[in-house]
């Protein structure tokens, strides 16, 4: 069972079964059974929208959130930074457990894959950033010049009523 810490401390055993993909389906109106399909286009969306992610999750969760008395505020508050990715990659791996074998490879596979990614996209973002800029020469084009600003330092506007 795949499980993950939420920035309370508590933790969060996450399983996937039909039933949970009904629960889903009728109260979030997401089929996870489109995690399937080639394109992976639910999976994309769920990673882009974290609302919706942690609103799944949630429902797939809840009986152990009444167990500890966890509201749904509660919940989605606590799942921040590094708790949120480890929610994503037990949701995942849960999903994975939920698939018939063939499917499971391949699902995991791919997740490793796409983490693999996205460590290197992280990893040349980081590299381009700690580079040190090279000066540009003066007559470099650069950012437009700053707008004159009257004299109570605050930029002109042509709306301005005028100086009397």
């Amino acid at each position: 069972m795949a499980r993950f810490i939420d920035l309370a401390g508590r933790a969060w055993d996450v399983a996937i079964d039909a039933w949970g993909l009904k629960q889903v389906k009728a109260r979030c109106g997401v089929n996870l059974s489109a995690l399937l399909d080639a394109d992976r286009r639910l999976y994309r969306e769920l990673v882009g929208d974290p609302v919706k992610f942690v609103e799944v999750l949630y429902v797939l969760v809840e009986s152990r959130a009444r167990e500890l008395a966890v509201t749904e505020e509660q919940f989605f508050r606590a799942l921040t930074g590094d708790p949120l990715e480890a929610a994503y990659e037990a949701f995942v791996e849960a999903f994975a457990d939920f698939s018939p074998s063939h499917l499971r490879k391949l699902l995991r596979l791919s997740t490793s894959k796409a983490k693999v990614a996205v460590e290197r996209m992280v990893e040349e973002a980081m590299r381009k950033l700690e580079e040190p800029e090279e000066p540009k020469p003066a007559d470099a084009p650069g950012p437009p010049p700053t707008s004159p600003t009257s004299a109570t330092g605050s930029p002109e506007s042509p709306a301005s009523p005028p100086a009397g």
